[in-house]
């Protein structure tokens, strides 16, 4: 089994990729990949990300 993928970030890239995510006319895809970062750095496991 491959060992966890852990994100971590400076509280000014948890905010900009926050940001990202309120972005109107922003590509789905990078709305969807900034959440992705965001919610592995805040603790969730690849397993419960992909389950949502």
């Amino acid at each position: 089994m491959p060992a966890p993928l852990r994100v971590h970030l400076s509280e000014a890239e948890d905010k900009e990729l926050l940001e990202f995510q309120k972005i109107e006319g922003i590509p789905s895809r990078v709305r969807e990949t900034a959440e992705i970062v965001r919610l592995n750095h805040h603790g969730w496991s690849v397993a419960a990300i992909a389950a949502i």
